[in-house]
């Protein structure tokens, strides 16, 4: 029983990174239009444009989703066929593919309210992606802002935040933290409504420069050691 547990396991995990490969190898490197970058089995869930590297050529931005991916199975499609998201570069001949990454976009799962993915926009030359959900206990939201600069997309923002369906004693506030980090500036503000109904907030700096980098971003990854330093 335990050996065939374990090649199922084996077969799923590697089925999963077999699968994800194909799709990312099978992207458009040059296209016309948004469509020419869509691989088979995948549509644009959502798209966006601008001028993200200051050439005034339009950019955009596009977010694909697995064709199957529904309410009922989405903790399947999420772990086969994770949400894709493109960057691509406007040139005079249509776009060229500039980034990609399959973990930094969230889809929807049955242990929260509906899908977290409330909107992805291009603001002053940087990305936004803006998350909003919730759990029977309580919500959580976060924002991360990228910027291309050096060659790379690095994370210059980061806003996550939570609160609890418990309210403080006496008082109709509910328990909350929110962390809000501008790596540009050094600026971090902490702030927490605690169970005896006290505000407090807390400002820090910090000398380093944005490091986090795009490709190496992992969301789920991101909230989940936010959730668990609670």
């Amino acid at each position: 029983m335990c050996s065939k547990i374990l090649l199922l396991t084996f077969t799923l995990l590697y089925g999963e990174a077999f699968a994800q490969n194909n799709v990312l190898s099978s992207i458009s490197k040059l296209g016309k239009k948004y469509t020419d970058f869509v691989p088979k089995g995948y549509q644009i869930l959502d798209s966006v444009a601008g001028d993200l590297n200051e050439d005034s050529l339009t950019d955009a931005v596009l977010v694909l989703n697995f064709l199957h991916e529904s309410e009922t199975t989405r903790v399947v499609s999420d772990s086969l066929f994770p949400r894709i998201l493109l960057i691509l570069f406007g040139s005079k001949n249509g776009f060229t593919l500039a980034e990609i990454s399959n973990k930094l976009v969230l889809g929807s799962n049955p242990f929260d309210w509906g899908d977290p993915l409330k909107s992805i926009k291009i603001e002053t030359n940087s990305i936004l992606i803006d998350y909003w959900s919730g759990r029977p206990h309580g919500r959580w939201a976060a924002t991360y802002k990228f910027k291309y600069q050096d060659k790379n997309w690095y994370l210059i923002n980061r806003y996550r935040s939570s609160w609890s369906n418990d309210m403080c004693d006496g008082d109709n506030m509910a328990l909350s933290e929110e962390k809000d980090e501008n790596f540009i500036t050094g600026e971090i503000v902490d702030k927490t409504t605690s169970r005896d109904c006290k505000n407090a907030e807390k400002h820090t700096k910090i000398k380093s420069k944005p490091q986090i980098v795009l490709p190496n971003f992992n969301t789920k990854k991101d909230l989940e050691n936010w959730f668990s330093n609670q």
